[in-house]
């Protein structure tokens, strides 16, 4: 097999395996609904922001 078929057989075999984790959790937990990924969205965007500012400023503190 080439490199490229590889690659793909490891990503689908990890797609499939966090596919099984998300179903676990919301077995679990309940349906993971847009609004929770969209305030996720926002959480994750306000960390990287406060990441790269304090990147940006010499002897900030790492949030």
């Amino acid at each position: 097999m080439n490199e490229a078929l590889v690659d793909k057989v490891a990503k689908d075999l990890r797609l499939a395996s966090l596919a099984g984790v998300v179903a676990a959790y919301e077995a679990e937990h309940g349906v993971i609904g847009h609004g929770e990924l969209a305030e996720q969205a926002r959480a994750d965007r306000d960390a990287a922001a406060a990441a790269r500012a304090a990147v940006q400023r010499p002897g900030a503190a790492w949030p």
